[in-house]
């Protein structure tokens, strides 16, 4: 059984000792990473935004708008993985809270398979070290990671959905993980899934910090079966409540382009254009008659 490798790497992560480094800011641009990865093959690029696509499946990563995309379907258990790296600084200590929304379609024909999909956030304090803030993973070629431990606040979340002869509990553990939601389907169907991720950190100003944001999806069981994941219209990163601080990119880009929110009418607003609509309705009215 096939088993999605991005999971351990990205959530197994070791401890290292601080070397002597200068902790100001990086150089605008200069350590922004992108790591995107379709069927077990990734590929690491510079910069703020990034793209890879393969049989059955593409990822990308934009983070100007925070956005991370990653779509999979057909019958040889394809994967996708998007995964954007950032430092940055706050301009006073804070508690920096965040949000990180989720919504697609994840869809199963494999009654003894499972597709799923998962969003991670991950800060890191990198105060110090240095001078190579990644490091390269063996078996992983084109994957990089920060090499230290999130801080608290980082999280995560996954949803499995399954067929009747696979078994969650022997892939994922007994008790199942708190953060993963399981969902029975084998029909084909598109299932949506929407998870809301939020938490917050709290940041000290003198001190470098690396995000990490993660969004993957792949398949278990055997090929042969249609499966597929679709979260092309984005997940999306922001900081919800930067606690009075400011923060600042070693790109200068980060979160520079978010798309507005789209408004929604207060009640009072729409009861007065439902006023309005009815008034101009009652003069046409009126017209028509006279």
């Amino acid at each position: 059984m096939k088993k999605f490798k991005i999971l351990l790497v990205t959530t197994t992560l070791l401890a290292m000792s601080g070397v002597a480094n200068a902790d100001s800011l990086p150089s605008r641009g200069a350590v922004a990473q992108i790591v995107t990865g379709v069927n077990d093959t990734y590929t690491l690029t510079g910069g703020t935004s990034g793209s890879s696509s393969g049989s059955g499946a593409s990822a990308s990563v934009d983070l100007a708008t925070g956005q991370l995309r990653v779509v999979t379907q057909g019958t040889t258990m394809p994967s996708a993985n998007a995964i954007g790296f950032e430092f940055l600084t706050f301009s006073s200590n804070a508690t920096v809270s965040y949000g990180f929304d989720v919504s697609g379609t994840l869809n199963n024909l494999n009654p003894n398979g499972a597709v799923r999909v998962e969003g991670i956030i991950n800060l890191y304090d990198v105060t110090g070290l240095g001078p190579n803030y990644f490091t390269t993973i063996p078996d992983f070629p084109g994957y990089e990671f920060i090499y230290s431990v999130p801080i608290a606040g980082s999280s995560g979340k996954a949803t499995v959905i399954y067929g009747d002869g696979f078994s969650p509990t022997e892939v994922f553990g007994d008790p199942l993980p708190a953060y993963m939601d399981f969902i029975p389907s084998q029909d084909g169907s598109a299932v949506p899934v929407a998870m809301n991720i939020t938490g917050s950190f709290n940041v000290q100003a003198d001190h470098l910090y690396a995000l990490a944001l993660a969004l993957s999806t792949g398949e278990f069981g055997s090929a042969g079966f249609q499966q597929g994941a679709d979260f092309s219209n984005t997940a999306a990163f922001t900081f919800t409540d930067l606690g009075g601080a400011e923060v600042t990119s070693s790109s200068g880009l980060f979160l520079s382009n978010v798309p507005p929110p789209v408004s929604t009418p207060e009640p009072m607003t729409l009861t007065l254009l439902g006023v309005g609509l009815a008034a101009m309705v009652e003069v046409v009215r009126k017209r028509r008659s006279a």
